[in-house]
């Protein structure tokens, strides 16, 4: 069940996104029906929703607020791309490997809803439709920034200590309303199984981390 969350002053855009070039792919309607059409799914709900005015954009993603009119309140992240396999597969793994950390650790890791890398959705854009919790990225933020050290370094030591079996990385099935109790990650060889794992140790003699333009 999402909650209602309070919406504090966000350091977010709030020019008219359809005006973006960049984001000219997106179809944002049909990203409206997909988030209600979820809700539905996932809750019984029947409640429409509308699309925040306000959106961030990073290097490869944007987001926006998905407001039901019940005030409940979703957050959509979107690739910053039209989707070919390469980041639909970065996403896939994405939501596995939260999936993972929030069910293996203490770690605030949001839930995620619904998320979508095939053409059937319409929005244009792989996405992931997740719990809303209200902030800025670090590169937004102009203050609290001992709190924020702090706040990373307990994440780090938390992550330490989750347990993993191998190297690699955790990819889900295509598309998924994920209703509770949430993604069944069941971690073993054969979910790792693509070119970045799985190795035993990072001291294996195959094991050769990929640097991309992202790095």
């Amino acid at each position: 069940m999402t909650t209602p969350n309070p919406t504090r002053q966000l350091n977010w855009k709030t020019d008219t996104v359809e005006l973006e070039k960049s984001l000219a792919f997106i179809d944002w309607e049909a990203l409206e029906q997909y988030a209600g059409k979820a809700r539905r799914e996932l809750e019984g709900a029947d409640c429409s929703c509308r699309l925040s005015l306000e959106y961030n954009v990073g290097g490869l993603h944007v987001v926006r607020r998905v407001v039901f009119n019940d005030g409940y309140q979703w957050l959509a992240r979107l690739q910053f791309e039209p989707p070919t396999p390469e980041p639909c597969q970065r996403l896939r793994n994405e939501v596995g490997t939260m999936a993972a950390v929030r069910s293996r650790s203490n770690i605030p890791v949001p839930r995620v809803f619904a998320y979508d890398v095939s053409e059937a959705s319409g929005v244009g854009a792989a996405l992931m439709l997740m719990e809303f919790i209200p902030g800025d990225t670090a590169m937004d933020s102009f203050v609290g920034w001992d709190k924020f050290y702090a706040a990373l370094a307990d994440i780090q030591v938390e992550m330490a200590v989750v347990p993993f079996p191998k190297i690699g990385t955790i990819p889900v099935r295509p598309f998924h309303i994920v209703k509770p109790p949430g993604i069944d990650i069941t971690i073993n060889d054969g979910i790792w199984a693509d070119l970045h794992g799985p190795q035993a140790t990072p001291a294996s003699n195959d094991y050769k981390p990929e640097r991309t333009n992202e790095d």
